[in-house]
C-alpha cells in the first residue's frame, strides 16, 4: 500500500513529539529501525521503541481497514 509509509512516518513523528519532545524525529528516521539505538539517549529508548510500536500498529490498522473495505465492496457486488 502506498499509504503505509506515510502513515508510519506521520505516526512515528507525532508519537515522538508527544512522548519524547527532546528526541529529534529526523535523526531517528535517518538512523533507521536498526540504528536508532546508537543515536538516541539510553533514557529515551523505551519511549522511542513505544513510538515505533504505535507507528507499526497504525499501519496494521490501515491494512485491516483496507481489507474490511475490500470484503464489504466484494460482498455488496454479489448477486443472490
Amino acid at each position: 500500500m502506498s499509504l503505509a509509509p506515510t502513515v508510519f512516518s506521520n505516526s512515528l513523528t507525532d508519537s515522538l513529539h508527544h512522548l519524547a519532545p527532546h528526541v529529534n524525529p529526523e535523526i531517528v528516521f535517518v538512523a533507521g529501525e536498526s540504528g536508532f539505538r546508537d543515536v538516541v539517549p539510553e533514557a529515551a529508548l523505551p519511549v522511542v521503541i513505544l513510538s515505533y510500536s504505535k507507528a507499526v500498529d497504525d499501519v496494521f490498522y490501515l491494512t485491516l481497514g483496507a481489507a474490511v473495505a475490500a470484503f464489504v465492496i466484494v460482498g455488496m457486488g454479489e448477486e443472490r
